[in-house]
């Protein structure tokens, strides 16, 4: 008989193999979500930089001022916005000697309510806190806007303060009840070929404008131009003051050396939204202390080759005509000077 035999063969081992790539694979994994990770980090990283940025330079163009004033016996105050972009009211402090008063949007008391948005040049007229004027208290108003902004107006020193302001401002400038605001002199173009005397035409740089002492002529630019500046009505007697489209801004061209005849361009007065974009002209209204924006879009000609050339250095005034209360009322405003290149 054969003796069935048995061979015994090994296996070769594979949980070593095993073990390195399940090993492998979750270093890979772990070092592919950490690099993730990290550059998900760096990302969020630079967006929340740009945003803040963003911020940053929204909260620099924001710029308003507040006055106290009474409303219905109520210490209240009235806002301009002077900066280039919308402003938001989110809280207003109120204080004397002895109270302290917080308001925001919970506050039905006060009128009107709580957050309270402001396009560029805008303004509100009156803020009724609620609280009752108490005889020989000095109220200090601070205004808190969503950027972070504050400003501070005082009831009544701000009122005695102003009394001064406007006597100066009136013997300044003459006789006219408008102070006007040299540092707000801006020019504009328009968009395409667009005319600004129509309605429905973008103004650019909207809303900053450029400075308009030094400008670019519109004959070497091939593009319209118009000017804008701020007026605030001073009136001691402290009445609304409209404003009519007879209003103009004017700029005289110096003669020539030895003498010559004078030229000039006149812009007339127009309306602009808070979009800049140009409208029909309405009269403009502007109660004691506010400050509007004045523009003047109606130019002088649709050929860019009759306006100022370069080298034109222009004496720069404004015409301003309307009523005031029930009287008629007009002023001339010596204003700036425009150098064009």
């Amino acid at each position: 008989m054969k003796r069935k035999r048995r061979f015994s063969r090994k296996r070769k081992a594979v949980s070593g193999i095993i073990s390195a790539t399940i090993l492998f694979t979750m270093l890979f994994t772990t070092g592919t979500t950490y690099f993730l990770f990290v550059s998900l980090l760096d990302q969020q990283r630079q967006i929340a930089a740009v945003k803040r940025a963003e911020g940053d330079q929204l909260q620099r163009l924001e710029k308003f001022d507040v006055g106290g004033r009474l409303v219905a016996n109520n210490v209240g105050f009235f806002l301009n916005n002077t900066g280039g972009v919308p402003m938001t009211i989110v809280s207003v402090f109120l204080s004397n000697s002895t109270f302290f008063k917080f308001m925001n949007s919970s506050n039905q008391e006060v009128t009107p309510r709580l957050p309270i948005t402001i396009n560029p040049a805008g303004s509100l007229n009156s803020f009724d806190t609620g609280v009752a004027e108490k005889s020989g208290s000095l109220y200090t108003i601070k205004v808190l806007s969503e950027r972070g902004n504050v400003a501070a107006g005082f009831w009544p020193f701000l009122t005695v303060t102003l009394e001064t302001i406007v006597r100066a401002a009136i013997l300044a400038q003459g006789a006219g009840f408008l102070a006007l605001d040299f540092n707000s002199y801006r020019a504009y173009n328009t968009t395409g070929n667009c005319n600004p005397s129509t309605a429905g035409c973008q103004l650019t740089p909207w809303p900053s404008g450029v400075a308009g002492y030094t400008l670019k002529s519109p004959q070497s630019t091939n593009r319209y131009i118009v000017f804008s500046a701020n007026v605030t009505n001073v009136d001691p007697q402290k009445r609304d003051l409209t404003i009519d489209s007879d209003s103009v801004l004017v700029q005289f061209l110096k003669p020539t050396t030895g003498g010559g005849t004078a030229r000039g361009w006149t812009w007339g007065i127009g309306i602009v939204s808070a979009t800049g974009l140009t409208q029909a002209y309405s009269a403009i209204s502007i109660s004691y202390l506010q400050t509007v924006t004045l523009y003047f879009i109606v130019i002088p000609s649709t050929n860019t080759q009759t306006y100022p050339a370069s080298g034109d250095f222009n004496a720069v005034f404004i015409y301003l005509h309307g009523n005031v209360a029930s009287t008629t009322y007009g002023q001339n405003i010596p204003f700036v000077t425009t150098k064009y290149t």
